[in-house]
């Protein structure tokens, strides 16, 4: 099923029609595109049809300049993740492939998992860095990212071995051999019976090879009777319930299925008695009456597939524009509601034009022509209006997004402000305990 070329972008659109050349929808979809100002583009071919190459160039750049477009769009779309949410682990993990991100380098330095307190400081008070500070900042963190990934580990569930079979506890073994309760579990499962098994040691613990291969000969019987069994448990599909369409395709993909085939070849929607006998009364098969009967199924199979092609909805015509509705009608003209729904839309004012059929049925070239115009003339109209939502839609969305900004800058001002006064204030405060203390002394001395 191809794609809906209406509702894909020009990025899309540009690497399906690279992809598919040969599809004619998807290349006029892309060089109609709403998204691309095509009335202020050159055209593409001189009146005789001869193609104008720098034209082209032109509308290939405009193309590919707006697919860039809505590829950074889309990028900047992408959600970052939570980093209040995040520990400090994977928040390591995330800053050392994003340094640039301020957000992510302040979550980690300032994550309750650790201890800042207790550590150095990383910066002088001029700005300076301190190495050796810094080296011990980064071994509390690693040290806190190991315990969360051990953490994590521990918290990783064993399968419950006492509910495993043979066969999957025979698995889990093979992949897993230092897994003590797991060997364990297998050696003593209640599914073999190990009192009429040889031991596998001698009384000095030296391991008997003979026995130890008869001891996996029955695990290993054990495990293959256990997937015989999950096997025939699979539950095949109802095949009284099935079209002669569905339960041929089965038969043809499972031709060893004695039911799929006796429920073929009596399937109530096939006139058996209208059809010759495909074997002679010894049993010899009779290859001209094999071939009848395999184009009735054929035949029933085919009109099975069409009518549940017809079941497929159409789109609703009434709720439909001018613009899609004409669109689609020139994709399927042979649909005649579609056609009807066309030309009898109501955004259309159908009285003031002129008929485009004579009383004799003969088609009037010229209204015909007319009305085409007023159809397309409409469709561009409504093309429009479309795009003029569009644009106002990104405006709305870009003073949203500037109002944001513009409240995050004045909360982080607001911040470094208070921080900067406070300190002027702190300042201040030591200066004047000093210089009053300095009084209080000379007035002790007096």
């Amino acid at each position: 099923m191809e794609p809906n070329f209406k509702e894909m972008g020009v990025a899309d659109l540009r690497e399906y029609v690279l992809n598919n050349r040969q599809n004619k929808q998807a290349i006029q979809a892309l060089f109609t595109h709403p998204s691309i100002d095509w009335k202020s583009l050159p055209p593409m071919f001189a009146e005789d049809g001869t193609p104008i190459e720098e034209n082209i160039r032109i509308v290939e750049a405009a193309i590919l300049e707006q697919a860039t477009q809505e590829r950074k769009q889309e990028a900047a779309k992408k959600i970052e993740p939570n980093f209040k949410e995040m520990g400090v682990a994977d928040l390591r993990e995330y800053v050392l492939n994003n340094l640039q991100n301020k957000q992510a380098v302040k979550a980690l330095f300032s994550h309750p998992s650790i201890d800042w307190k207790s550590l150095p400081p990383m910066f002088a008070e001029d700005g300076t860095p301190i190495a050796e500070n810094i080296r011990i900042v980064e071994a509390a963190i690693m040290e806190q990212a190991t315990q969360e990934r051990k953490q994590e580990a521990k918290k990783k569930i064993e399968p419950n071995f006492k509910e495993m079979g043979v066969a999957d506890l025979r698995e889990y073994v093979l992949n897993n051999p230092q897994n003590k309760q797991a060997v364990k579990a297998l050696f003593s499962h209640p599914s073999i019976d190990w009192k009429s098994l040889p031991p596998m040691f001698a009384e000095d613990g030296t391991p008997i090879a003979e026995n130890i291969r008869i001891v996996e000969a029955a695990i290993m019987e054990q495990a293959t009777q256990e997937r015989k069994q999950e096997a025939a448990k699979k539950i095949e599909p109802n095949f009284k319930e099935m079209g002669v369409a569905d339960l041929r395709e089965y038969v043809l993909n499972n031709p060893q299925n004695k039911q799929a085939i006796e429920a073929l070849f009596s399937h109530p929607s096939i006139d058996w008695k209208s059809l010759p006998p495909m074997f002679a009364e010894n049993g010899t098969p009779i290859a001209e009456n094999i071939r009848i009967v395999e184009e009735a199924i054929l035949e029933q199979a085919t009109q099975e597939r069409r009518q549940e092609a017809k079941k497929k909805i159409e789109p609703n015509f009434k709720q439909m524009g001018v613009a899609d509705l004409r669109e689609y009608v020139l994709k399927n003209l042979q649909n005649k509601q579609a056609v009807k729904a066309l030309f009898s839309h109501p955004s259309i004012d159908w009285k003031s034009l002129p008929p485009m059929f004579a009383e004799d049925g003969t088609p009037i070239a010229e209204n015909i022509r007319i009305v085409e115009g007023a159809i397309r003339e409409q469709a561009t109209q409504e093309k429009k209006q479309e795009a003029e939502k569009k644009i106002a839609q990104q405006k709305k969305v870009k003073a949203q997004l500037r109002a944001e900004i513009a409240e995050q800058l004045e909360a982080k001002l607001r911040s470094r402000l208070e921080k900067e006064l406070q300190n002027q204030l702190n300042q201040l405060e030591k200066k004047l305990r000093a210089k009053l203390g300095n009084k209080l002394i000379q007035v002790g001395k007096r």
